[in-house]
């Protein structure tokens, strides 16, 4: 499946973003504004390739463990959504603070910037409760999880004087032990000799 493996790179861009964006408050560059606005469309680009690649992820783990985990699914849905249209919000207001690097007065370049600043910590919110619900139907409820593993054999142990180790079970409660022999010897009668 595909969403596993593209699903972190808009989680990693959008928490970086944030921080880009907190920068940005105090930083009126051209060329980090760039950055941080290529950063932004990639964390939307990456956010609704990732939620496409879900509805895929959602029909197997459906097949795979039937009905019962449908809310679940529709859960992680309505979170990625929000995230999604977040992630391209946050985008436009960056593309827009952007713009306004190039104009005379900072007071819209400042204006913008809070406002991306707001969008993104939405934005970082709506995707830890996304990966919270992903993570669930993953680590509690087995979503795309394979549960056909079978340890490898394992290898016998090799020492250094090619001996196997000794192990030592302790015995069932089904086994008896042997009663511990004594080293005293016991009296017979044959060996009893009046005196």
């Amino acid at each position: 499946m595909f969403h596993p493996a593209i699903v972190h790179f808009p989680i990693a861009f959008a928490y970086l973003a944030l921080l880009f964006s907190v920068i940005a408050l105090f930083v009126r560059s051209k060329g980090f504004n760039i950055g941080f606005l290529i950063l932004t469309i990639a964390m939307a680009f990456g956010a609704t390739i990732a939620a496409m690649a879900g509805k895929e992820a959602a029909v197997a783990a459906h097949e795979q463990l039937g009905s019962g985990i449908v809310p679940y699914i529709e859960a992680h849905e309505e979170w990625a959504m929000f995230t999604v249209v977040m992630t391209w919000i946050s985008a436009l207001i960056c593309l827009i603070q952007y713009l306004c690097t190039f104009a005379q007065g900072r007071k819209a370049y400042t204006l913008f910037s809070i406002l991306t600043t707001i969008a993104l910590i939405i934005t970082c919110f709506a995707v830890y409760e996304t990966g919270k619900r992903g993570g669930a139907l993953v680590f509690e409820h087995g979503a795309g999880v394979e549960n056909s593993y079978t340890p490898p054999a394992q290898q016998p142990y090799q020492s250094k004087h090619n001996s196997p180790p000794t192990t030592t079970k302790p015995p069932s409660q089904s086994q008896k032990s042997p009663a511990p022999k004594s080293t005293e010897k016991q009296s017979t009668p044959s060996s009893r000799t009046a005196t």
